[in-house]
């Protein structure tokens, strides 16, 4: 679930053409490492779901993964929330150029 809502939010915001900047691979920096890290995020909450359900984890382990998780999921959202950002600014302007002065 977490993943599909960064995904979703990557492209909407950046006004992305999902099948087009897959086939030419072609996304920004910023884009690319905010889905590097969204999917982080699910191998590392799969990693937590598999030491879970040992009989006895090592902690270091558990503890490892679950810093993964929390270091990702922070990522992830500082890099939608740039991606936001400058979408919003982008927005701004153009906004700003349509309006005729009063």
């Amino acid at each position: 679930l977490m993943a599909w809502f960064f995904a979703v939010a990557i492209d909407e915001v950046a006004e992305v053409d999902v099948h087009a900047a897959a086939a030419r691979m072609r996304l920004r920096p910023i884009e690319a490492a905010a889905l590097f890290f969204s999917g982080c995020v699910v191998l590392s909450g799969l990693g937590l779901y598999v030491i879970s359900e040992q009989s006895s984890p090592r902690r270091g382990i558990a503890q490892a993964a679950g810093n993964a998780l929390f270091l990702s999921i922070i990522l992830a959202y500082c890099c939608i929330i740039r991606i936001v950002w400058v979408a919003r600014r982008k927005r701004r302007s153009k906004v700003s150029d349509d309006d005729p002065p009063a």
